[in-house]
């Protein structure tokens, strides 16, 4: 969605003057990073290609930055060039470095943080749709009831994720920035606490007029008091998409001041996939998805999950990426105990390497040993959740699951019950 938002933008770019000042030192930066990360190439040369139109590669291939989406360009016939062009490294832009672009030649209210960014976006790119809001938005998951995407014009406003999971973040300078959380995560980028936070003060610093984030927040409100962008803490209550709901009505009066908007703008709003998606439930058995991967969302999630029925409730976890099941193990296994000791049965099923290297200190048997004692934690594999489902279909059993995490399981068992449905 994002690839085919950029094609239509591309070519306004040469028309906007604010675009064109920032244009030279925004494309030095990223050539430098890109240096570092491929090993060669200045990152300047992709420019000819975003007039000729792009030619999208998706996975988690070795050239691929941090498995993103690489971008290379079309020729003037609009075909694809051939593969060594498109594997070169100096053809390649990280849809990170595209999306900036297009937004400094806009009026940005970014959202940022370690979770919640694509709810946030997505309520209030419902909120635009529902109350014809004259903005653009990008949402980084597919919403229920409308599309990920809303062309706008340059210089108009637009509402959007931000990501720091390639330091592509450090190339934004938002109107309005929405921090809704600093939780360490994607420590290959910002390694500690202390990174995380120098991130999030350059963030702040390049923002324009606006810093919104909770109250409460350490990092955010030690990085918030460092710079002179004047800032708004929300006090927060309630569970995850209550806070969620707080920090989308704070974003909407930040990004349109001259309106009066209340949580009725979000009425309606049909939730995103993969985020406390329901993908089957026949009166007896309830199955549901959610993209969790690090372990305050897996246990913001389980909150909000587990305490809804008596019915038998079974916890699946795959963790994504060896990285941060070796990193967080012990939160992991911290997390599912506390859902095991609330009654629920808890199993972790393979990593999901994603473009990583098997470490076999980052699999998943490492949660299971970090688990404290007495927890009640075992580890399956994907076929046993579906003799489990299988099961209770033929028995009629009342029986409620949680697939958790952001691997391709999900994918499996939506197969699997799009067959029987």
């Amino acid at each position: 969605m994002l690839l085919l938002f950029y094609c239509r933008l591309a070519g306004d770019r040469k028309h906007d003057a604010h675009f064109s000042q920032q244009d030279g030192q925004r494309r030095a930066a990223v050539g430098k990073e890109r240096q570092a990360d491929t090993g060669g190439g200045d990152g300047i040369g992709d420019d000819r290609h975003i007039k000729d139109g792009l030619h999208p590669h998706l996975g988690n291939e070795a050239g691929d930055q941090h498995g993103a989406e690489a971008i290379a360009g079309l020729n003037n016939n609009g075909k694809a060039p051939p593969d060594e062009k498109v594997c070169n490294p100096r053809n390649i832009v990280r849809r990170g470095e595209c999306w900036a672009e297009l937004c400094s030649a806009r009026i940005l209210t970014a959202v940022a943080g370690s979770h919640g960014k694509s709810t946030v976006s997505a309520l209030l790119a419902h909120a635009a749709n529902r109350l014809s809001l004259d903005c653009g938005y990008l949402v980084g998951a597919i919403p229920n009831g409308f599309g990920m995407h809303r062309y706008c014009p340059a210089g108009k406003p637009i509402i959007s994720e931000i990501d720091e999971s390639d330091a592509t973040i450090e190339l934004f300078s938002p109107e309005v920035t929405v921090a809704l959380n600093a939780d360490l995560d994607h420590t290959d980028t910002y390694p500690d606490n202390s990174k995380l936070e120098d991130m999030f003060e350059r963030l702040f610093s390049r923002t324009r007029r606006l810093v919104v984030y909770p109250s409460g927040d350490p990092i955010l409100e030690s990085a918030a008091a460092k710079v002179q962008t004047p800032s708004l803490p929300v006090k927060l209550s309630g569970d995850y998409f209550e806070r969620n709901l707080e920090m989308a009505l704070a974003a909407l009066r930040a990004t349109f001041p001259n309106g009066s908007f209340t949580k009725a703008a979000f009425d309606g709003f049909g939730g995103l996939q993969r985020r406390n998606e329901t993908i089957f439930d026949n009166g007896k058995l309830s199955v549901v998805s959610d993209y969790a991967h690090h372990p305050n969302e897996v246990k913001s999630f389980l909150e909000r999950f587990l305490p809804q029925s008596g019915a038998e409730t079974i916890v699946y976890f795959q963790p994504h990426r060896y990285t941060r099941t070796r990193r967080f193990g012990k939160d992991f296994a911290k997390t599912l105990a506390w859902a095991d000791a609330r009654g629920a049965k808890v199993f972790v099923l393979p990593v999901y390497a994603a473009s990583e290297i098997r470490d076999p200190l980052g699999e998943s048997p490492q949660i299971i040993k970090n688990a404290p004692d007495g927890a009640r934690i075992e580890l399956a594999e994907p076929e046993d959740f579906f003799k489990v489902v299988q099961n209770a279909l033929e028995k009629k059993s009342e029986l409620r699951i949680a697939l958790v995490g952001a691997g391709d399981f999900h994918f499996e068992a939506k197969k699997f019950f799009d067959k029987i449905k």
